[in-house]
């Protein structure tokens, strides 16, 4: 058995490798499966065999804690694999023959209770304490972003989705889906989430659980976020790992990867992604045409409410297609979302009509990859190819999107990450200042100076 406390800014340490700690208890290093950066452990935590427990970055692990690997064998991965950003509170207990998983984001209240087994009992003359485990290969796995609140227990081979609730004092010992609410002993789902009206509906019974979820997996996606390819393996892969992390098996997510065939590796690697994940799906666009062509074909692949297109080079940061899908169920009504980097914080605002938009695309003009339109009013668009081979398609549909004084959104935060060198200030043979006066001839009305 052994203790830890107080740990914070340490580095990343794997089985078998040697490590060293900051320390503000007296407690002695621990050989963790992997340890993350930034991560805090308050004063008596304890953990039975460290070798098989992960904990990610950032997570925050509160005061009495306690990690049971009951058997105390290396598996080759983590029996407890604690994601990243995940809150446990005071005096919990995960207790793993194969295996826990606690997801990116997930917070577990105090005294929560998380074992993939459960005594046997069955053989009568023999003390429970030694019939061991009834299963020896279930998991359980906590779904990003959920919440166990007080004195919960989930228990057994066990999924919750993402986005789950599981009330105070709840014994969970069955799955839950994706953004569902249960409580009770046993646990019941009494609230499900339907992307359709963007509120949380209130659940009967089972047999309306069954008919809503039925109904989710027959509504289209809200969100349709098209990757164009450049022949760039490392960031392609860089995109769709954080992209798919935050967002794999989403269903309210349609991931779609639109390849130009330019790098046999980086096509392997998009089918591989579609295997692994069901919202992921491969279009070859081979087509050798300029820019703005190839991006409204990206445009016109959507399945979803609203699209998006990014180039791998420039994904998404972690949690950022979450904001914008969170901006977009504020403004169900809007035709154009605009995102920006320049604050911290996660923030919208809205307004209407392409006048009071054009003031905050600057200095964003130059870049197409930071627009969310409505499908099917830019793809309705008669003339939509008017602007191609400019550099300012992108710019024209939103435009177009906008004339008549139609709702928008400006988002804020971190919501993308550049992933490769590409050139600031450029788009496509159109530099800043080009973009500027193209935005300028929009306002003006005089569209054809731009060409």
């Amino acid at each position: 058995m052994c203790g830890v406390g107080g740990l914070i800014g340490h580095e990343l340490t794997r089985q078998g490798e040697e490590k060293s700690m900051d320390q503000n208890q007296n407690n002695g290093n621990q050989a963790f499966f992997d340890l993350g950066n930034n991560v805090f452990i308050e004063a008596g935590f304890e953990v039975s065999y460290p070798k098989a427990v992960s904990i990610g970055e950032l997570t925050y692990i509160q005061k009495d804690c306690f990690f049971n690997i009951p058997n105390e064998q290396d598996a080759g991965f983590p029996k407890i694999e604690i994601q990243e950003n995940c809150s446990i509170g005071k005096r919990c207990v995960i207790s793993a023959v194969n295996r826990v998983i606690l997801e990116d984001r997930v917070i577990l209240g105090a005294n929560v209770h998380v074992s993939d087994h459960d005594h046997e009992y069955r053989e009568v003359g023999v003390p429970i304490m030694f019939q061991g485990a009834t299963v020896l290969d279930a998991t359980v796995t906590i779904g990003r972003g959920s919440w166990i609140a007080n004195n919960g227990v989930i228990i057994g081979d066990v999924h919750i989705g993402r986005g789950c609730v599981v009330g105070a004092n709840s014994v969970v010992t069955g799955d839950i889906p994706d953004y569902c609410v249960a409580v009770g002993s046993p646990a019941r789902v009494i609230k499900c989430f339907d992307p359709v009206t963007g509120t949380w509906l209130r659940v009967r019974d089972q047999g309306h659980l069954t008919q809503v979820l039925r109904q989710r997996q027959q509504q289209k996606p809200v969100l349709s976020v098209c990757v164009l390819t450049d022949g760039d393996l490392a960031a392609f892969e860089t995109c769709m790992s954080v992209l798919c992390k935050d967002a794999g098996n989403d269903r309210m997510l349609d991931i779609v990867v639109c390849d130009n065939g330019a790098d046999k590796a980086v096509t392997g690697t998009a089918q591989a992604f579609c295997s692994a994940f069901d919202n992921v799906r491969l279009v070859q666009d081979t087509t050798a045409e300029e820019f703005d062509r190839r991006y409204l074909r990206a445009l016109a692949q959507a399945k979803g409410e609203f699209v998006t297109v990014i180039e791998d080079k420039d994904g998404f940061a972690h949690n950022g297609v979450y904001h914008i899908l969170h901006a977009l169920f504020g403004n169900r009504t809007c035709s154009v979302l605009l995102s920006q980097n320049v604050n911290q914080m996660f923030s919208y605002q809205t307004g209407s009509g392409w006048g009071n938009y054009a003031n905050h695309l600057f200095p964003h003009t130059y870049e197409p990859f930071r627009v969310t339109f409505q499908t099917q009013l830019v793809n309705g668009i008669a003339d939509k190819a008017r602007k191609a081979g400019t550099g300012c398609s992108h710019l024209f549909l939103q435009y177009r999107c906008l004339s008549a004084g139609q709702a928008y959104c400006i988002a804020t935060g971190i919501i993308f990450m550049d992933h490769g060198a590409e050139t600031a200030g450029t788009d496509r043979g159109r530099s800043m200042e080009q973009c500027r006066a193209f935005v300028e001839s929009l306002s003006a009305g005089e569209t054809e100076k731009a060409e």
